[in-house]
């Protein structure tokens, strides 16, 4: 599509002498999510005998101790790692804008307390509404592979058979589902360049909704055109490359669809004829 190489050739563009900024940007938020991960390590060495992070699943083997590391070092995440991202997301709107911002900025929403905690409030309401679309999406498939796996007796060759053919149809549709919950979440793709912009929280997704209306599906693809380098990512060393292409591709993106939607033409309300004067 001509509208995404527009959108990568102007990312490239706009970190010409930004990439530097990016990618020590990324090292910060990076650092910080391993300086958590390496104190937890060492804490559970310490004043632990299990030796790594207890397993959720298997909570009543754990001890106190590890509990209250874990649980501690998952706080610290929580806490920091939203007012990081948005602070990421801004830096690259700003290139995405053409202007100068330096690396400070990804602390910006530390700036005050009020500005922290509406981080983590647009956080958190960002990622129930994609967990919400995903764990939805889920149902239909998951409920067909469901009742195939543990109400299909297989007694016979034919009886296993449709046991394999509901369990395959049952998936299928789990990953169909999945897909048009994927397209239905871009909706909210501009929310999180709306909220860093200087928006409310409520106001930056109901904003979104309106610029992203009849491009979720463009902007999917867009997303889906970037698999092959996030499958490269593996590698680990084209990240420093890609994450802050991706990014700013994202941005520019959503500052496309921002200024579609002011300047969009106003829609009047439509009135009768004036009635005609009377008084002849």
């Amino acid at each position: 599509m001509e509208l995404h190489r527009i959108i990568k050739s102007d990312a490239r563009r706009a970190l010409r002498g930004c990439w530097g900024k990016s990618v020590a940007a990324a090292m910060i938020i990076f650092g910080a999510y391993l300086s958590v991960a390496l104190a937890e390590s060492v804490f559970l060495f310490v004043f632990s005998e299990d030796a790594v992070a207890f397993d959720f699943l298997a909570l009543s083997n754990a001890s106190l101790t590890a509990i209250i590391i874990t649980g501690g070092a998952a706080l610290t995440y929580f806490l920091l790692m939203p007012a990081l991202a948005l602070g990421f997301a801004k830096l690259h709107f700003a290139f995405a804008e053409g202007r100068e911002e330096s690396v400070s900025a990804v602390f910006d929403m530390f700036s005050s307390f009020k500005s922290f905690v509406k981080s983590i409030v647009f956080t958190v309401a960002f990622s129930l509404r994609h967990a919400f679309c995903a764990a939805v999406a889920l149902v239909p498939g998951g409920v067909l592979f469901y009742l195939a796996e543990n109400y299909i007796v297989p007694e016979s060759r034919t009886v296993h058979l449709l046991k394999i053919s509901a369990c395959c149809v049952g998936i299928a549709l789990m990953l169909l589902c999945l897909a048009l919950a994927f397209i239905y979440a871009q909706r909210w793709h501009a929310a999180s360049y709306y909220f860093v912009s200087g928006r409310k929280v409520h106001e930056s997704f109901k904003l979104s909704v309106r610029a992203t209306k009849g491009m979720r599906v463009h902007i999917a693809g867009f997303k889906a055109s970037f698999v092959g380098w996030w499958l490269l990512n593996l590698l680990v060393l084209p990240v420093l490359w890609f994450v802050p292409y991706y990014s700013v591709s994202s941005a520019i993106y959503a500052k496309y669809l921002i200024s579609k939607l002011e300047h969009a033409p106003v829609e009047t309300p439509i009135t009768g004829p004036e009635p005609e004067d009377e008084t002849e």
